[in-house]
């Protein structure tokens, strides 16, 4: 699967710490899986105007077949420092 996101805010943090700079910051990246219990995600993020050339960086997950993971919401007004939660809860 390919993921590209533009429209980064210059306060939010991209990946590994590196924030966004400038309006042409773009972050690709490309989930395989590379075993039935490892996910691989590549990205690259470039930046033209910032960036001299693009960063790339790749993760690695593991499966945990008995770990639930919790689901993080980005709320444009909101972020993860204030303290604010959205509800997900199901309607009835």
């Amino acid at each position: 699967m390919v993921v590209t996101t533009t429209d980064l805010r210059s306060d939010n943090d991209v990946v590994m710490g590196l924030t966004a700079g400038t309006d042409d910051m773009k972050v690709v990246e490309r989930i395989r899986l590379v075993s039935p219990d490892r996910l691989e995600d590549r990205f690259t993020v470039t930046g033209p105007s910032w960036l001299a050339s693009p960063y790339r960086y790749t993760q690695l997950f593991k499966r945990y077949p008995d770990v639930r993971l919790g689901e993080f919401v980005c709320l444009s007004s909101r972020n993860r420092d204030n303290g604010v939660t959205a509800d997900l809860t199901p309607p009835p």
